[in-house]
């Protein structure tokens, strides 16, 4: 197929390591990341999506998110999710700009495609040690605006989690603070000193039931993973079962102390586990019945004496 060649042949040299994402204007080309060294942000075939990342896309694309944009061409109006979900780049057949002040690049004239560089895209696993207590719309305008950079926003059930590990600010009193305190550049230029200090030295994202991370930990703070929270995703710090916090609307935290760290999450829900436990025991069942039907009951012996001389 003419695309799978495009992918292979333009997109996948164009891409870097698997830190990152890209999508492409059409949801069902993105099933071909498998060609490339990046994941992708879509890609799925129309499988029901957690309900907060079903809501941020449409929010970012402007229309219903079901079946029918599987096979339709569309563009972000808010790209600012792209950034915040680690997409890196934008493969589309337009050359419209996404990204402001980034030019589209043509990669290919038949058919049309072109590459839109993200400038402002975050990685997939980053430290923020600032944390602000907001309201689910506010945490979601924040992710739509891919303001990660400045803060983590954290519901009141992550508030209460973290409220021995780290001061919480709440929204209104984080919107009081002076503009100094809130300038962009100022809060930018802190989270890019705060990766340098705490540094991410291995990373494993090839397994999709399954990440592993291993950080140099100089600062207390929250270990943001750019996926998707769901129910049934465990998280492990050196080996010992911890928190993991929904954040950020609807990322993933892990809340890590100074020290030299081994983070893993792990998708273990508990429907997988009672399925495991009803299919051990229907085999063992199973087992026992073959075993009767295999090894028959042999009728008690009779002794011919008593046969001869019955009872009266």
């Amino acid at each position: 197929h003419r695309m799978v060649r495009t992918v292979a042949e333009r997109i996948a040299p164009a891409l870097g390591e698997g830190n990152f994402r890209w999508v492409s204007d059409q949801p069902f080309l993105d099933n071909l990341s498998r060609l490339t060294p990046a994941r992708s942000l879509l890609g799925y075939d129309m499988k029901p999506l957690e309900s907060r990342f079903k809501r941020a896309l449409e929010a970012a694309y402007g229309q219903p998110v079901d079946w029918p944009i599987y096979w339709m061409s569309f563009l972000p109006r808010r790209p600012g999710l792209l950034s915040s979900m680690s997409v890196s780049d934008v493969f589309s057949g337009g050359s419209e700009e996404i990204f402001p002040g980034s030019a589209p690049e043509l990669l290919a004239f038949s058919p049309k495609l072109y590459r839109h560089r993200n400038p402002k895209v975050f990685p997939s696993v980053f430290f923020q040690d600032r944390i602000v207590l907001a309201s689910a719309d506010e945490q979601l305008e924040w992710f739509l605006e891919g303001r990660l950079g400045e803060a983590v926003l954290v519901g009141p059930g992550v508030k209460n989690l973290l409220r021995d590990k780290v001061p919480v600010l709440e929204w209104k009193k984080w919107q009081e603070l002076p503009e100094a305190e809130r300038d962009e550049k100022k809060l930018l230029r802190d989270f890019g000193l705060l990766q340098a200090r705490n540094r991410i030295t291995e990373l494993d994202l090839s397994r999709a039931n399954r990440i592993r991370a291993e950080a140099e930990v100089g600062r207390p703070a929250m270990l943001v993973f750019t996926e998707v929270w769901y129910p049934g995703w465990k998280a492990f710090v050196d080996g010992k079962k911890v928190p993991l916090y929904r954040v950020n609307y609807l990322q993933r935290g892990v809340w890590l102390t100074p020290g030299n760290r081994r983070v893993e999450l792990a998708f273990s829900p508990g429907s997988w586990r009672w399925g495991s436990a009803i299919s051990l025991a229907s085999w063992l069942v199973l087992a026992i019945w073959a075993i009767i039907r295999l090894f028959p009951r042999r009728p008690p012996k009779t002794n011919k004496c008593d046969s001869l001389n019955p009872e009266p």
